[in-house]
């Protein structure tokens, strides 16, 4: 039945635009990922991390598109219908956000993906927008941090490659304490264990703390 309900809601949720997110659809979508990942065949969590994945993205996706797109909405409108506008946008980010506190709730997904008794290199390969969204959204407590991190100290080449390589993906989404975290964890590496994605990680943190102060002083 699970499986039934999984081919049928896929294709929808993937094919429904951005622009008009279904989010009763997504909360199922989501609500049917969590379930997948708690199971045993590597197959069916991947499957369910695919839709924590693409809800994840798509929450991500309307809350950085938000602003210019409420304003293009409210300008085009007639003055009549400009507060009403406003508030049905305002009413749809809310719940937009409301459902990303939904994926970060009592570390499910988390847990599932990283935890060292469930975590998977094709899990953490495909982790990247589901931690980028929490990041962006400031809900990556110093708990899903060290959970993150500690999948990497595991003796497996693949899970630490993947990590490294979603860690420096959403470079651009951490906020100061997730740089400070992570990069006071590389630096605790030793020698013998840095390989080239900690480097990359490192730079590419670097890098957007760099661009971020240059935003800051054009904005002065």
């Amino acid at each position: 039945m699970l499986e039934a309900l999984y081919k049928s809601l896929l294709p929808r949720v993937k094919s429904r635009p951005i622009v008009s997110i279904n989010i009763d659809r997504q909360y199922t979508a989501l609500e049917l990922g969590q379930l997948f990942l708690k199971q045993n065949f590597l197959e069916k969590r991947i499957d369910g991390l695919k839709l924590v994945s693409d809800v994840s993205a798509s929450c991500s996706r309307v809350i950085r598109c938000a602003a210019p797109s409420t304003t293009s909405s409210i300008s085009d409108s007639e003055p009549g219908k400009t507060s009403d506008a406003a508030a049905k946008a305002t009413e749809k980010l809310k719940k937009v956000r409301m459902l990303v506190v939904k994926v970060a709730e009592g570390d499910k997904v988390l847990t599932e993906v990283f935890s060292k008794d469930r975590t998977h290199a094709q899990l953490v390969q495909r982790s990247e927008h589901v931690v980028r969204v929490l990041m962006e959204q400031e809900l990556l407590t110093v708990e899903n941090r060290q959970l993150i991190w500690d999948a990497s100290e595991m003796n497996d080449a693949d899970i630490k490659t993947e990590l490294q390589k979603a860690l420096t993906g959403v470079a651009s989404a951490m906020n100061h304490a997730d740089r400070e975290f992570f990069i006071g964890k590389v630096e605790q590496v030793q020698l013998p264990d840095m390989i080239d994605r900690h480097i990359q990680l490192v730079t590419e943190m670097c890098t957007t703390i760099k661009e971020d102060k240059e935003s800051a002083e054009r904005s002065e």
